[in-house]
């Protein structure tokens, strides 16, 4: 039990705080440490999940848009809307002349009733022939009189739009029914176009009392390609040289195509602005100054400060901690190095010069700008296949020089991400900038080793402090002692 100071009449608690201050420095300076390491183990997940981010998002969909270029195609003539087009990359660059005499449709079967809506029981639409449960069939008939029955079961509670209902749900991959309350119509028509996909009939109880169902056969679509004889397809979508073309109606329209231009300076913008984001942070990092009189604030020293002034503080504790860093300097030297090595590809070696693209003054630490657009819009619409090149050759390849841009930059970010995740045992899969740390790390097992250490230096702050009040103890004892005598000797006077 710990005595208070009543016989001595001093603040023991205050004054064994006091002496314990003297005593904190070794473990204050070993919490400083770990505080910092945790610090700059923050900074370098910062740097690790902007790689992750340009490794897994940015640059695939870079590499995609590069790789896998398309050319924009347009229609004119006097019906430029008879057909839609899309053209890929090795598309033709002639004009194409489509002249649609008529399109591919499917076959159907229409039932009429009068009177029904969609509302009706088909009990009332079968005139009385319904009256418990029962089934349709729709027949499909090939060309060569081959046939598919599709049968659909209903109660006699269903109405017209739940027997419809259950068509699409049953063989909606085959065929589509629809109802019609205006007309009485109930349509069934074949998923597929064209002649061979053969005609459709109706049976069952529910057609017993109505006029047969109208059949249309469906038919293949004809069309001329440049004046040559007609052809026909089974379906509205054709393919001719690169291009995949849907006919929409009849009609004559010529495609042109051209590079997407646009689309493509968009992307190489989007790759810059990027770069330069990445290296704007990392630059950051390595180029921060470093206030060293500035250490992390113990808890003691917080006791007395604002939470402004705390603040303030550790945005200058924090500053610096990763200047000249190897691991980030590494980095940007590697992207520099890479940005001005022009790539070797099958049409010579294109640099970013080629593209318009130029690197910034000594200021601008690196960083890429498009000067000349006009420069790399040229390059698209005339020789498209250096920019592809440029971007996206040689993924798989050993040979830096015919690597892709896009390629290097990942592998430089690859190897920094390995080295962060040694270094510090950030994620080389995740973009959270909250996500843990690897405990077997550099700095992991640098806080291990802390961490042991401090709870050393605290059971040694224990013992000490436990030593304090036990001579204070001791005094309050003898003072308690020494006032007892004093008064027995005073009763003894008296």
């Amino acid at each position: 039990m710990r005595l208070s100071g009543l016989a001595s009449g001093m603040d023991i608690d205050t004054m064994v705080k006091q002496l314990m201050m003297t005593r904190k420095g070794p473990l204050n300076r070993l919490q400083q440490e770990k505080q910092t390491l945790e610090w700059q183990r923050e900074s370098y997940r910062e740097v690790s999940t902007k790689l992750v981010t340009l490794v897994n998002d940015k640059m695939t969909s870079l590499r995609n848009t590069f790789n896998n270029q398309s050319l924009k195609a347009s229609t004119s003539g006097t019906n430029p809307d008879a057909i839609s087009v899309v053209a890929r990359k090795d598309a033709t660059r002639l004009p194409v002349s489509i002249n649609v005499t008529n399109t591919a449709t499917a076959s159907s079967a229409t039932a009429t009733f009068t009177g029904i809506t969609r509302d009706s029981l088909v009990t009332i639409a079968s005139g009385g022939a319904i009256s418990n449960s029962s089934s349709i069939n729709i027949v499909i008939t090939k060309p060569d009189t081959s046939s598919e029955t599709l049968t659909v079961n209903f109660e006699a509670t269903d109405t017209m739009q739940s027997l419809v209902k259950k068509i699409n749900s049953q063989y909606g991959e085959k065929v589509s029914a629809t109802f019609d309350s205006a007309s009485g119509n109930l349509v069934v028509q074949n998923k597929v176009t064209g002649a061979s996909a053969g005609t459709i009939s109706l049976d069952g109880v529910l057609f017993s009392n109505i006029d047969p169902e109208v059949s249309v056969a469906g038919q293949d679509a004809v069309y001329t390609i440049n004046g040559t004889d007609p052809r026909t397809s089974s379906s509205n979508t054709i393919t001719y040289d690169g291009l995949t073309i849907t006919l929409k109606s009849a009609g004559t329209a010529t495609v042109t195509t051209a590079a997407n231009t646009d689309e493509l300076v968009s992307a190489v913008k989007t790759f810059i602005e990027e770069y330069n984001s990445l290296l704007s942070l990392i630059n950051g990092k390595t180029n921060e100054e470093r206030f060293r009189a500035y250490k992390p604030l113990t808890d003691d020293q917080k006791e007395g400060m604002t939470e402004d002034e705390i603040e303030k503080w550790e945005v200058k504790s924090k500053s610096g901690l990763l200047r000249n860093d190897s691991i980030l300097t590494g980095i940007t030297n590697s992207l520099r190095t890479s940005m001005v090595t022009g790539v070797d590809t099958d049409y010579g070696s294109v640099s970013i010069m080629d593209l318009g693209i130029v690197t910034g003054s000594y200021g601008t630490r690196g960083q890429l700008k498009l000067e000349d657009e006009s420069k790399l819009r040229a390059l698209i619409e005339q020789e498209p296949e250096k920019l592809s090149a440029f971007f996206g050759a040689n993924q798989f390849g050993t040979d830096a020089s015919s690597k892709g841009m896009l390629n290097r930059i990942t592998d430089i970010a690859k190897k920094g991400m390995d080295d962060l995740y040694n270094k510090a045992g950030t994620s080389r899969i995740s973009a959270d900038l909250t996500s843990g740390f690897l405990a077997s790390s550099i700095i992991g097992n640098q806080l291990n080793q802390l961490d042991s250490r401090i709870a050393e230096q605290n059971r040694k702050l224990v013992i000490w402090e436990n030593n304090y009040y036990k001579q204070f103890s001791a005094m309050e004892s003898a003072i308690n002692k020494l006032n007892s005598q004093s008064s027995s000797i005073t009763n003894l006077l008296s």
